[in-house]
């Protein structure tokens, strides 16, 4: 495989040494197409296309969001992976994806390595929230009456950074 890279670089260093420059479409030249990996509505989806429209007003070139949502964040870089590898299509997701999956799903159609990360677009924190009739002053209040009876929470679903979260919290001392 090394020679044959090696042979083709050498082919075209040499035929650009022969030839003139040829003038390349600036990118973008067409759509851009964004992958967002959850379902339309939700926090990521509007995020996403919050920034495809400030892309579009800069570039002059249509960037359309793609809702490929399920299986945990899978079914969209899955996609994105097996895209022409043009520039063309790009996974707007969340870290999760590449750093939890991995270990929660016995089998991924992609694997992390087929993509490159290009930006880090936004952070944020996560949130706890009880009503005061409940008498939590803080998270140790909660972790102990968790620890002493069933407390509910809520989450995105498995491996997700909430759920990940209360995992966290169970294990935490009270």
């Amino acid at each position: 495989m090394q020679r044959r890279t090696l042979l083709a670089a050498s082919l075209a260093l040499s035929a650009s040494a022969a030839a003139p420059a040829l003038a390349q479409d600036a990118w973008p030249s067409r759509t851009v197409k964004i992958v967002c990996n959850f379902p339309p509505g939700g926090p990521l989806d509007v995020l996403a296309r919050a920034v495809a429209d400030v892309l579009q007003r800069e570039f002059r070139q249509p960037f359309v969001v793609e809702n490929k949502a399920g299986a945990g964040g899978n079914i969209g870089p899955d996609a994105v992976a097996k895209a022409e590898p043009d520039g063309y299509t790009m996974l707007f997701g969340i870290d999760s994806t590449f750093t939890v999956n991995p270990h929660i799903y016995k089998s991924m159609a992609f694997k992390p390595a087929d993509l490159r990360p290009l930006v880090i677009v936004s952070s944020s924190g996560l949130l706890v929230g009880t009503h005061p009739s409940n008498g939590f002053k803080a998270m140790a209040d909660l972790v102990a009456a968790g620890k002493a009876r069933s407390v509910a929470f809520s989450s995105a679903g498995s491996g997700s950074p909430g759920h990940l979260a209360a995992e966290m919290a169970t294990e935490a001392p009270a």
